[in-house]
């Protein structure tokens, strides 16, 4: 990679560590449209999970106690049963395809989270079918938020258990993640290079949002959070099928 391309992978962490930690959410919804049109989409769904398992496994460190594992269990057992699925498309697809699959999966995700309409549906079978979309859009995209984010919005929990419960859900997936992408042999020395290159800016990106998250009128900020999210989406929508 050149220097502007090494340049152009810290500001993209910084910004999704940033927003990560100022809204609770949108790390993979920020950083995987340019990473995919700068590394390819496999190596950026590998990058995307690595970095963002620091990121949220910051998060769990100070939310831990509130995380609620009875909800979150079931969700991952959905999880482990659709990784596979969306890794056998991550080396299937074609990566102009992928791209463009990206892009629309970020593009809806950020409408329905804008949009702010829970799923309807509660109970196990409910979970675990949140768990299972969340797992197949985890190793196609590495976009699997948005899923248990509506989910657990529409049962209503309080804000530190809903914090503690995102980051322990998501921590636990991108471990599973990790091994199956190890074992479908896309981790090597290029993506972890590539982890380890972003991490200096993830860490500044996470500690200037966390001292932001209590100055900036929360409001303003995601709705800013979300017309970049949109923006970034059409523009690698549009990049990917024009072949750019």
């Amino acid at each position: 990679m050149t220097i502007w391309e090494v340049a152009a992978l810290a500001g993209a962490t910084f910004g999704a560590a940033l927003i990560h930690a100022t809204t609770g959410f949108g790390f993979a919804l920020f950083i995987m449209p340019p990473l995919a049109a700068l590394l390819g989409p496999v190596d950026a769904v590998v990058v995307s999970t690595l970095l963002g398992t620091v990121s949220n496994s910051r998060i769990l460190a100070g939310a831990w106690r509130h995380a609620d594992w009875r909800q979150c269990l079931p969700m991952l057992a959905g999880a482990a049963v659709g990784m596979p699925v969306g890794l056998a498309v991550l080396l299937a697809a074609h990566p102009r395809a992928l791209r463009a699959a990206i892009a629309l999966v970020v593009l809806a995700s950020t409408l329905a989270i804008a949009r702010g309409r829970p799923i309807p549906w509660r109970g196990r079978a409910a979970e675990l079918g949140v768990g299972l979309l969340s797992g197949v859009l985890n190793t196609s995209t590495s976009t699997n938020g948005p899923p248990v984010v509506l989910y657990l919005h529409g049962i209503r929990m309080e804000p530190a258990r809903f914090r503690g419960t995102l980051a322990a859900y998501f921590t636990a997936s991108s471990a599973i993640a990790l091994v199956l992408l190890a074992a479908g042999g896309t981790i090597g020395a290029r993506t972890i290079w590539l982890a380890l290159a972003g991490l200096p800016a993830l860490l500044l990106g996470y500690a200037i949002g966390v001292r932001a998250f209590r100055r900036i009128d929360p409001i303003r900020f995601r709705h800013l959070v979300i017309a970049i999210l949109v923006v970034t989406a059409v523009v690698s929508l549009a990049s990917a099928v024009g072949g750019g």
